[in-house]
């Protein structure tokens, strides 16, 4: 790209290329607590295609009463002076979640803050934004991982177009220790879901930005066979290539472990990975662990906590 040079000698900084994909990142409204900006900010500074959406979702001004089992009992208004209390302070933690990624070095351009009312429920209306709005991931900080515990006990407010709707945009789960890292954990096993996983980091982070992967199969006590998982990284690489990422970037490792959550744990340890990527369903799951996740994917949720997390249907 060609930089202009002003009259007066000094140097004009190229303007970065319009982003071709965005990634909605939720903000909450305590500023202590912007752990999902905090990682975006960490992970994507230096991938200059991605734009960031920092979303905070308002209080509603009116709410229903929920009882047992989901039955509304009632509504209730919130006061005006409260109501308001509460927009200055989602605002005021939009602009220190802008705040840190121009720190970090995100270009403005690549920056647009969204506040919403809450039109429905705080989770139904993140899951619409990121939806309706083309975004390529949604990011979550620990208000998102609530919501998916509750959606995996079976919590009456957490209904299911709510859980279909989970599963339209990957979900990217951020814990407020997660490393500064830029290698990638991709776990694959042969699934559409995995498959799917492997697709939406080939696409979000492709040729522009400086992250690392490792693709990992782990295979139970019986070894799996290299030939088939020849085959399968394959296929992997095949996709992550195509979408410019190059060769020297994809590394493979094939691991025979009785327990695949413990063998996925320890790797993202062992190799300091900042983010974990897994489909939320593996081999031979019904249409329930299709909505919902699989037993690898629910435990590595809960147990995760040094990086963040990738869920993809």
């Amino acid at each position: 790209m060609r930089v202009s040079q002003p009259s007066g000698g000094r140097t004009i900084p190229p303007i970065p290329p319009v982003p071709r994909r965005d990634v909605l990142v939720t903000v909450s409204e305590t500023p202590a607590q912007l752990h999902a900006a905090e990682f975006a900010a960490r992970f994507l500074h230096d991938s200059p295609s991605i734009g960031i959406t920092l979303l905070y979702v308002a209080p509603p001004r009116r709410y229903k009463s929920i009882g047992p089992y989901g039955l509304v009992m009632g509504e209730a208004g919130m006061d005006e002076k409260e109501f308001h209390r509460h927009l200055a302070l989602g605002n005021e933690s939009l602009e220190q979640a802008r705040t840190m990624l121009l720190q970090a070095g995100v270009h403005e351009q690549r920056i647009r803050l969204c506040a919403v009312p809450d039109s429905v429920s705080m989770d139904w209306d993140i899951l619409h934004q990121g939806t309706t709005g083309g975004h390529a991931a949604i990011v979550l900080g620990n208000r998102g991982r609530t919501w998916l515990e509750n959606m995996l006990e079976g919590t009456p407010d957490i209904t299911s177009e709510m859980v279909k709707q989970s599963c339209v945009v990957p979900l990217w789960l951020c814990p407020p220790q997660a490393r500064d890292s830029k290698e990638v954990l991709i776990c694959v096993d042969g699934s559409a879901s995995a498959f799917n996983a492997v697709h939406h980091i080939a696409s979000l982070l492709g040729s522009d930005s400086p992250h690392k992967f490792t693709l990992l199969r782990v295979c139970r006590a019986t070894p799996c066979g290299l030939t088939d998982s020849g085959m399968l990284f394959k296929q992997c690489r095949q996709i992550m290539e195509g979408q410019g990422i190059a060769a020297h970037r994809i590394s493979t490792n094939v691991v025979t472990h009785g327990n695949v959550v413990e063998a996925i744990l320890r790797l993202s340890l062992e190799g300091d990975f900042g983010l974990v990527v897994s489909g939320r369903r593996g081999m031979g799951s019904g249409i329930l662990e299709h909505l919902m996740m699989g037993s690898v994917a629910d435990k590595l949720f809960r147990r995760l906590r040094s990086s963040a997390l990738c869920l993809c249907c």
